[in-house]
């Protein structure tokens, strides 16, 4: 999907009958974007790591919100307790504030529950978002596998 600069993005709460979409656009970003920081395989081993039925099942543990452009799922972001659960945009979408404003959006509603600290795991390829938007590694980075992160939250004056 391309989409140009005067699309609006608007977001709304996911549903299960989102899953198939959301799914398809969780594998297309890992393998598309993840390599650049991590190899192929190690892409290709993550993305299969997660089912469609596994993906619906989610739903019943994590609240989860898209990012529409004409219609169309371009992004999504899950939300489990006090941990983001997932963040993914379509590849042709990527540097358009969409995973930004998901992840503001998130952390609103985070925030408004009461939750102060949030923690993720992040892979190589998407530590550098995190860390611009306040986030702190927690730990090491472990040689194969993601790394967790935490931010305390504040709330926005603007």
């Amino acid at each position: 999907m391309s989409a140009s600069s005067h699309e609006l993005t608007s977001y709304r709460k996911a549903t299960i009958d989102d899953a198939p979409g959301m799914f398809a656009l969780r594998e297309s970003s890992i393998l598309e974007l993840a390599p650049k920081g991590m190899s192929i395989p190690q892409s290709v081993d993550w993305a299969s790591r997660l089912t469609l039925e596994a993906m619906t099942q989610r739903f019943s543990v994590a609240e989860f919100w898209v990012a529409e452009m004409n219609d169309s799922i371009v992004g999504w972001v899950g939300i489990r307790g006090d941990e983001i659960y997932g963040l993914y945009v379509n590849p042709n979408c990527v540097n358009r504030g969409i995973g930004s404003g998901l992840l503001r959006l998130a952390e609103e509603i985070m925030l408004a529950a009461g939750i102060n600290t949030v923690r993720l795991d992040a892979s190589w390829n998407a530590e550098a978002f995190y860390v611009r938007h306040g986030y702190n590694p927690i730990g090491p980075r472990p040689p194969n596998d993601t790394r967790i992160f935490e931010k305390t939250l504040r709330p926005r004056h603007d």
